[in-house]
């Protein structure tokens, strides 16, 4: 993902454009570990700011606000309970606002779990789905029309990996 940042950052620079690519997961991972581990320690988001594609509107309108007003291209959020004892039930929604967030491709999860016997740390990334999909390389964006037609490709590979779980 490194280079795409990369390359994305060279050719939107010079425009006041600026893009991020996180892996898509699969949208059954966090809540599997979440529900089967006997202790919870830590979970932990790191969003990039706004999601390109819109993702969770709750979150993704508070990400804009934050940026709007402070200038972010990202926040971290992380909750613990140094005894396993982290409660991600009550209150679910905001949580699963910064899951769907990240899982559709605006960010990444780490949780710290255990079964009762030893720790173990999942990472959203460890999670990821691979989409391949042929682009014929063109010029870099030079107007609006262009980086608008390249978010629309994105968007259209987004939304067929969102249908198929599988």
């Amino acid at each position: 993902m490194d280079v795409l940042d990369k390359i994305a950052a060279q050719a939107l620079g010079g425009y006041g454009y600026s893009a991020s690519f996180n892996f898509i997961t699969d949208r059954r991972s966090f809540w599997h570990y979440i529900e089967n581990s006997q202790l919870v320690y830590r979970v932990a988001f790191k969003l990039s700011a706004p999601n390109l594609f819109g993702a969770d509107k709750k979150a993704n309108d508070r990400l804009k606000e934050l940026q709007r007003d402070h200038g972010i291209t990202g926040v971290s959020i992380g909750l613990e309970n140094d005894r396993g004892n982290l409660n991600c039930t009550t209150n679910r929604d905001e949580i699963e606002s910064y899951r769907d967030y990240a899982d559709d491709g605006g960010g990444s999860w780490i949780l710290i779990i255990s079964d009762g016997e030893k720790r173990e740390q999942v990472k959203s990334t460890d999670k990821s789905r691979i989409v391949e999909e042929d682009i014929q390389p063109s010029p870099p964006p030079t107007s609006e029309g262009a980086a608008k037609s390249l978010k629309d490709k994105l968007k259209s590979i987004l939304c067929r990996v969102l249908e198929d779980p599988d």
